[in-house]
């Protein structure tokens, strides 16, 4: 079973990355992914680590988080229809390195690093929401409209997604190891935001009249 569904995944992988826009995206979104999902998962970790908060104030975070980023998923739709999804994307990467830049940043020595925190967090939660939105939505849009294999095409994407979040929590600890600092850690992720801004900007969008503006 475990040999048949590798060979399967390989199989998709292939006929999707035949695709010059699908290419680019699934590359875009897997590297995008590894920053973003390692970012979410080891926010309150690093708030205990390097802001010193209390565990109350850090699930309080977490459920803004949560709850911003259904508002930012509304707005970056709404914000797609105008500029389209592409350019939503790439805003949304570029506020996730800003927000990892400004981690970086963050000093406990500080008297306002616990509210500068909470200024990190709102961003994260924003963009988190509205990043994954448009993530699924430009992807269900490059499939092919006449493909009967779409539940098999976003099973692919959530495995991507998966491998994404292991590489990115994995290179997270090993930094951390290797320099005792969060903060460093934080910052590597604008490496991987970067590479995922690089090569959505390679996507080129037909018009179609059917179809949603991309």
């Amino acid at each position: 079973m475990l040999k048949e569904s590798f060979h399967e995944l390989f199989k998709v992988g292939n006929e999707l990355f035949k695709d010059r826009n699908l290419k680019f995206f699934l590359s875009s979104f897997f590297f995008y992914s590894v920053g973003m999902q390692t970012i979410f998962l080891m926010a309150t970790l690093f708030g205990k680590s390097e802001i010193n908060l209390a565990q109350d104030k850090l699930i309080g975070t977490l459920l803004v988080i949560q709850i911003e980023a259904i508002i930012g998923a509304v707005i970056f739709s709404r914000l797609s229809r105008k500029i389209g999804n592409k350019n939503v994307i790439s805003i949304a990467i570029v506020l996730w390195i800003i927000a990892c830049i400004w981690a970086y940043f963050l000093n406990k020595e500080n008297p306002t690093v616990e509210y500068q925190f909470y200024g990190v967090a709102a961003v994260v939660g924003l963009v988190m929401g509205g990043l994954q939105a448009m993530s699924r939505s430009t992807y269900s849009k490059l499939l092919p409209e006449d493909s009967m294999e779409n539940t098999t095409f976003f099973s692919f994407y959530d495995v991507l997604e998966k491998i994404a979040i292991i590489i990115g929590t994995f290179i997270f600890a090993t930094l951390i190891e290797h320099f005792n600092n969060m903060r460093i850690a934080a910052l590597s992720m604008t490496l991987f935001f970067g590479t995922g801004l690089i090569l959505v900007r390679f996507l080129k969008i037909n018009m179609l009249k059917d179809r949603d503006t991309l």
